[in-house]
Order: structure tokens, then sequence, then C-alpha cells
């Protein structure tokens, strides 16, 4: 087990924003693109009013379930890459 240290929670932290940030803004790009409103994903979600709004700010993190509708709802798909694969030299 890694010990945590603030160096290292500092590290994931900045990790996860920059991860999320760039997540997000995909999202963020695609609503706009099909000309839908935060609540209209919040209907379309099922979610209360305001949540859409929320994560888009960075106020509140989605869950992976959250994240796998949301892309559905914007016809996206989110899928993880064997990275040993993707990386590996031929």
């Amino acid at each position: 087990m890694i010990p945590m240290t603030p160096s290292s929670i500092t590290i994931r932290n900045t990790t996860y924003d920059h991860f999320m940030g760039d997540l997000i803004r995909q999202f963020i790009e695609r609503r706009k693109a099909f000309g839908l409103t935060q609540l209209d994903i919040d209907y379309m979600m099922g979610n209360s009013d305001g949540l859409c709004s929320k994560w888009e700010c960075g106020s509140r993190s989605p869950t992976a379930f959250n994240l796998f509708c949301w892309a559905q709802v914007l016809q996206m798909e989110i899928f993880l890459l064997d990275s040993i694969s993707r990386y590996s030299i031929e």
C-alpha cells in the first residue's frame, strides 16, 4: 500500500481534476453542439434540477454510472483501453 502523504494526495487530486476537467469539457461541448441546456440533460437523465450544472462547474462529481448515462444521452461512449497494448512498441 502506498503511504498517503500531503504531496501524494495533491498529485492524486491534480490528476483527478485534470482528468475530470477534460472529460467534463467534452460533455459540455457535445451538449452545446446538440443545442441542449443543462436542464435538458437533467430531465433526460432523470436528475434533480441543477445537477448537470453542478457537474459542469465542478462543485459536484458525477458517479461512474452518471458518466455512463450522461454519455448515452449525448450519444457518446466511454470505454477503457488496455494500456499495455496501447503503449507497446512494435
